[in-house]
């Protein structure tokens, strides 16, 4: 009996020493996993451009990424570096170019399965749609443009505002170029912010608010170019309605520093033929620029 008595300690301290060995392992080998994989690795930066060009018809480039934990422990956060999108055939016209995107997210969240989206930063996004004299544009991934029935309805948008992060961007470029229709919007963005509010119907939109600059807003040839390089701040409230076929643009203005005030109401329909309607109206014009009309009608 006192054999059996003295045994049974000297076996649990080994299955201690045992676990807390397996455990060293453990954290050795994450560690080692974690240095090779948590910066710019080949092989990850190689699958994501397989998954995107197999799955989505996107080629898609990165040129490096950053994972290392930050406050409060165990969020993540993660680093994307110079990110370009374009159609697998038609390479050369990427339709999104990004220098930096910087969010978190906590791994627990994955494990589970709810995961939640953090606040994201951007750093010099380009976007460029572009249309070519043949009407074969950009955004098309991994469809022929010809074999697209005019027939098929339109889907909705399927997203949930409400889940939309908060967004900062420090500069945006868009460009919208239709060489099919003579058609061109070029707009810069500095310091936008974009978060999902409710209005007073407890539905969910989307707030833009940024300062702005506009090379020009071309959307008729024989009209010429309107807002040509002009600056200005837009305040955009953007939802969704008819089950994200409709997109509404609501009690949204565009001032043009030093000039005037516009206010914007409208929306995008998504049919067998896209509908857009804007209601623009004037909210008055400033004494700088009534003053110079004024005197010059003066004569003394």
């Amino acid at each position: 009996m006192a054999d059996t008595k003295k045994t049974k300690p000297r076996i649990r301290k080994k299955i201690l020493q045992l676990l807390l060995v397996l455990f060293i392992l453990l954290l050795l080998v994450m560690s080692i996993g974690w240095h090779f994989l948590s910066s710019n690795n080949p092989y990850v930066l190689q699958k994501i451009k397989t998954t995107a060009l197999e799955k989505y018809h996107a080629n898609l480039n990165l040129t490096g990424y950053q994972l290392e934990f930050t406050k409060p422990f165990p969020n993540i956060e993660f680093q994307l570096q110079g990110l370009s999108i374009a159609p697998d055939d038609n390479p050369q016209h990427p339709f999104l170019k990004m220098s930096n995107a910087k969010s978190t997210f906590d791994p627990w969240d994955l494990w589970s399965g709810s995961f939640k989206v953090q606040p994201f930063a951007l750093d010099s996004v380009w976007i460029h749609i572009h249309k070519d004299s043949l009407d074969k544009n950009n955004l098309a991934l991994g469809e022929n443009q010809a074999d697209i029935s005019p027939k098929k309805k339109p889907k909705g948008i399927d997203f949930d505002l409400e889940k939309l992060p908060h967004i900062t961007i420090n500069f945006l470029d868009f460009h919208r170029l239709d060489e099919f229709r003579n058609k061109r919007q070029w707009v810069k963005l500095n310091q936008a912010v974009i978060n999902s509010q409710q209005n007073a119907n407890q539905d969910w939109f989307v707030n833009l608010i940024s300062d702005c600059h506009f090379e020009e807003l071309l959307f008729n040839e024989n009209d010429g170019g309107f807002l040509v390089n002009e600056h200005g701040r837009l305040d955009l409230n953007i939802g969704l309605q008819n089950d994200g076929k409709t997109i509404q643009l609501e009690k949204s203005t565009l001032e043009i520093y030093d000039k005037t005030k516009f206010l914007l109401d409208g929306k995008l329909t998504l049919a067998d033929t896209n509908r857009f309607q804007l209601q623009i109206e004037n909210e008055g014009v400033t004494m700088k620029t009534v003053m110079p009309m004024l005197l010059s009608l003066i004569h003394i």
